[in-house]
C-alpha cells in the first residue's frame, strides 16, 4: 500500500499532517488536494476526514495515492472531526484546512518557518477569496465569523501580525496544543473564535504570516444557507457566554444586538432570503434558552478561569487589539486560473 506521507530525500523538517474536513465537498476537493500535494514543504501527511458525504467526495480522494480518506458513518461536525483528526495525526504539526481552499506552493513552507521563528501556538496566512480579493486573517470582524478582515479593509488592506483571534480555514498548529486544547464541539460555528480566546487565555500567541497567502471560497456550499444563518443568530452570545463572566456578557449585549440587526437586514434586503432571516431569528431565540448550557460547557473547557474582559471586548467590537501590529498587504492578487469564474 502506498504511504500517505510525502517522502523526500531530506527528512530534516518535522512531519506536518494536513487535515481536510469534508462534507459533500466534491466540487472543491480536487483543487484543494492538488494544491496541498503541490507544496514545496516535505514531509507531509494528508488526511481527509469525510463526514458521511453522499456525493462523490470519497472517489475524488481515492484518485490520489498520497491522500488518505478517513470515512465516518455520520457527521460529527467540523470541530469534532478536526479533533478526531488530531488524534490520528502522525505529524508534529497539524494544518487545519477547509475543503474549499487553495494553497500556493510555498504556503505551508512559510507557515512552518514562521511558527519555528516564533514562540507561538498557531499561525495563519493572509486570506483572499476565489476572485483574488483580500479577505483578512482574523481579529478584525465584528462577530461575522465569515470574511475576516473586512472591517479594516474599509480603510485599506491591513493584516494583523498578532491577531486577537484567527480563522482556522487554514491554520498551522502544534499537534500537542490541539490535543490538549481541542476545538469546542458545542458551537457548530464560531469554533475558531472560541478556540482562539482559549489559547490566548493560556498565554499562547497567535500569528499571521503576512509573507504568504491562500484562497478561500468563504462559506462554500453553506453560503447564505438557513443553517449558517441559524448559527450566526445563536453563536455570538453563546461564545461570549462560554468565555466571559455574566456581567461582562451583559455589557456586550448592545454590540451583539447591533450585529444581529445588521445580519437580519442583510438577509431581508440584500440577499432576499426570508428563510435565512427566519433561521437567524430562531438562532437568536435559541441562544437565550440554551445559554446556561453554553456557560456550563465554557466552565468544562476552562475551569473557572475566564477570558480577560479587554480581550473579550476586542473580539466583540472587532476594532481593538490587546497587542498588535499591522502590515499593508495587496487589496487584490491574481487568483489561480482553476478558481476563476467559480467565486
Amino acid at each position: 500500500m502506498t504511504s500517505t506521507i510525502d517522502e523526500a530525500p531530506s527528512q530534516s523538517k518535522p512531519l506536518i499532517t494536513v487535515l481536510v474536513v469534508n462534507r459533500n465537498g466534491e466540487t472543491f476537493l480536487k483543487n484543494c488536494i492538488e494544491s496541498v500535494l503541490s507544496s514545496t514543504y516535505y514531509p507531509l501527511e494528508l488526511l481527509v476526514i469525510d463526514c458521511a458525504s453522499t456525493d462523490g467526495s470519497r472517489g475524488v480522494v481515492a484518485d490520489y495515492n498520497r491522500a488518505k480518506c478517513i470515512p465516518l458513518s455520520s457527521d460529527p461536525g467540523f470541530a469534532a472531526a478536526n479533533n478526531l483528526g488530531a488524534t490520528l495525526a502522525r505529524g508534529e504539526f497539524v494544518l487545519l484546512l477547509n475543503n474549499d481552499t487553495f494553497l500556493l506552493p510555498d504556503t505551508i513552507d512559510k507557515l512552518a518557518s514562521g511558527l519555528a521563528r516564533n514562540d507561538a501556538a498557531a499561525i495563519v496566512p493572509v486570506q483572499y477569496d476565489w476572485t483574488g480579493r483580500y479577505a483578512g486573517c482574523g481579529a478584525t470582524v465584528p462577530w461575522a465569523g465569515r470574511a475576516t478582515g473586512r472591517l479594516l479593509s474599509k480603510w485599506g488592506s491591513y493584516a494583523s501580525q498578532e491577531p486577537t483571534y484567527i480563522a482556522v480555514a487554514c491554520c498551522l498548529v502544534r499537534t500537542q496544543t490541539l490535543r490538549r486544547l481541542p476545538l469546542a464541539t458545542a458551537l457548530g460555528f464560531y469554533e475558531d473564535i472560541e478556540w482562539s480566546l482559549r489559547l490566548r487565555q493560556h498565554g499562547l500567541r497567535l500569528l499571521c504570516e503576512t509573507e504568504t497567502l491562500f484562497f478561500h471560497k468563504i462559506g462554500g456550499s453553506s453560503r447564505d444557507s438557513p443553517r449558517l444563518a441559524y448559527y450566526i443568530g445563536r453563536n455570538p452570545l453563546a461564545t461570549c457566554g462560554m468565555a466571559g463572566k455574566p456581567g461582562e456578557v451583559v455589557a456586550l449585549l448592545p454590540l451583539l444586538i447591533r450585529y444581529f440587526l445588521v445580519q437580519l437586514g442583510y438577509f431581508l434586503v440584500r440577499a432576499h432570503r426570508t428563510d435565512c432571516a427566519t433561521a437567524l431569528i430562531r438562532g437568536g431565540i435559541s441562544t437565550v434558552i440554551t445559554l446556561p448550557r453554553f456557560v456550563s460547557e465554557g466552565k468544562r473547557l476552562r475551569g473557572f478561569a475566564k477570558v480577560p474582559p479587554v480581550l473579550l471586548r476586542s473580539v466583540a467590537n472587532g476594532l481593538a487589539y490587546e497587542r498588535y501590529s499591522r502590515q499593508r498587504v495587496p487589496e487584490r492578487v491574481e487568483a489561480p486560473r482553476c478558481l476563476l469564474g467559480r467565486g
